[in-house]
């Protein structure tokens, strides 16, 4: 609503159909492509526009009486993991006199997010960025919401490594590697302690583990890198 070219509300429902899942907006240069797609990011994520105040439909504004307040809004809805879920952000601005700009109100962040329940009761959800975060993490929004022009960046090989770890991201990798980590390091801390307190054959065999430990440690890094470097040869070859 009153979001760039979209003067008034405009509707746009996406094909839900298993066969024919894919929808298609076409349009002639200027008639709202660019400006459907930023305002996709822009709902979800308040990203996609460096400018603000140019988010407000100009014909919204040119036919607002002065002092009257000019709304943009963007709604979602979508369904994951079978909840369905909606979200919205706006943005306002008031007209000034003939002569004056219009002014915006930056800090008019209004996002809001609910959760839909069977019987179509919705529920606000105190936390809407956090939620929005753990369906699709903001850094990794490019790899799903990008103009077609990106993908031939991303089928080049210097951007395996990036691919790979928005993946990591999507999937909550990170998360386990982090448990992981911090559980080795409590381990090793264990075994500082131990190791302190043993003495005889027991002080030798955790003398012996900590430096297989090491060992295996630098293999692994010495396998990862050689797995790097034969991947960047085959793509070479």
């Amino acid at each position: 609503e009153n979001f760039r070219q979209y003067y008034a509300t405009q509707r746009l429902k996406f094909s839900r159909d298993k066969k024919r899942s894919v929808t298609i907006v076409h349009g002639v240069n200027g008639a709202g492509k660019t400006s459907f797609f930023m305002a996709l990011n822009w709902c979800l994520y308040g990203r996609g526009a460096e400018n603000v105040g140019e988010l407000i439909s100009k014909e919204a504004i040119s036919r607002a009486s002065v002092g009257e307040i000019v709304r943009a809004r963007v709604e979602i809805t979508f369904q994951h993991e079978g909840v369905t879920f909606l979200v919205k952000r706006s943005l306002s601005g008031k007209k000034g006199s003939a002569d004056e700009s219009f002014g915006v109100d930056t800090k008019d962040d209004g996002f809001v997010m609910m959760r839909i329940d069977s019987n179509g009761e919705a529920k606000e959800i105190k936390n809407p960025t956090g939620m929005m975060n753990s369906i699709l993490p903001e850094n990794v929004r490019s790899y799903f919401l990008f103009d077609g022009e990106k993908i031939d960046d991303f089928a080049k090989p210097e951007a395996a490594s990036e691919v790979k770890s928005a993946i990591r991201l999507v999937l909550k990798l990170e998360v386990l590697d982090r448990a992981r980590r911090h559980l080795e390091n409590a381990a090793g801390e264990f075994r500082k302690q131990l190791k302190t307190i043993s003495s005889g054959d027991l002080k030798e065999l955790y003398e012996d583990f900590d430096k297989a430990h090491d060992e295996l440690k630098n293999l692994k890094e010495k396998l990862e890198k050689n797995k790097t470097e034969r991947g960047k040869a085959k793509r070479h070859t």
